[in-house]
């Protein structure tokens, strides 16, 4: 089969063009959902936000310290050691 340079490049570009719009079509799709399904805002008397793993989870009480807001969530390594 013989496909000449001008065809291949024809079927490049369409090929690239093709995943571009389907990604770009993902990536909004995904926005839009997250824009609806989780509208986050934070309450104006926070001003610090602590963000991590359970470490800051566990250690500071934003109960106690009244301005803080704890978004720090424990998880679990893609290995774990079982």
């Amino acid at each position: 089969m013989n496909i000449t340079r001008e065809r291949a490049w024809g079927n490049i570009v369409v090929f690239t063009l093709g995943f571009l719009l389907a990604n770009i079509g993902l990536l909004s799709v995904s926005a839009h959902l997250q824009r609806e399904l989780y509208n986050f805002v934070l309450p104006n008397t926070k001003t610090v936000l602590v963000i991590g793993d359970s470490r800051p989870e566990s250690a500071i009480n934003d109960k106690v310290l009244l301005n803080a807001f704890n978004l720090a969530d424990a998880g679990e390594g893609i290995f774990p050691l079982t």
